[in-house]
């Protein structure tokens, strides 16, 4: 009996862990990437899940690289980077934010020449655990009109002309 009863708070040890980790830790993958600048580990991880997210257009993954602290909502226009994604090996730079170590610069060059800029953000920021997120996604503000996160166009947009 004592048996069963510590192989089952073991068990349940090890999915609670699991589940921690998944809800709190910042996502790591080894998807193909070249760095550049200064990123910690956990930083490097996290690009790579995006990269794979957006080359695979994994919505689950995208959700879990997200910032989502700040109301951050991932909608199908965070994926508007996947052709960019599949085209070939992208290069990440990233350059910490010198006066706040909770934020750094994100600039992802993929290998068809586009270019995406945004940034990473640390949950300490925001009063939670201390886990890396990528600043994509939609913002909700409370009076519930969403603002898309800044960025350059994706290449296959068409510029509207101002009409008068």
């Amino acid at each position: 009996m004592a048996v069963c009863v510590i192989l089952a708070l073991g068990v349940a040890g090890r999915w609670g862990y699991a589940k921690w980790q998944s809800t709190y830790g910042t996502p790591s993958c080894s998807w193909q990437l070249r760095i550049r600048g200064t990123a910690t580990s956990d930083q490097e991880g996290l690009v790579r899940c995006y990269i794979q997210a957006l080359a695979t257009r994994d919505t689950s993954l995208m959700k879990a690289v997200a910032e989502q602290a700040s109301g951050n909502e991932v909608t199908r226009g965070a994926c508007r980077y996947t052709r960019d994604a599949r085209a070939g090996v992208a290069t990440a730079t990233v350059t910490p934010n010198p006066s706040d170590s909770t934020d750094a610069e994100l600039e992802i060059r993929f290998a068809d020449a586009v270019v995406d800029e945004t940034g990473l953000t640390n949950e300490l920021a925001f009063g939670g655990p201390s886990i890396w997120r990528i600043d994509i996604g939609t913002i909700y503000d409370s009076s519930s009109r969403a603002q898309s996160r800044p960025g350059p166009a994706p290449a296959d947009s068409q510029e509207q002309s101002a009409g008068g």
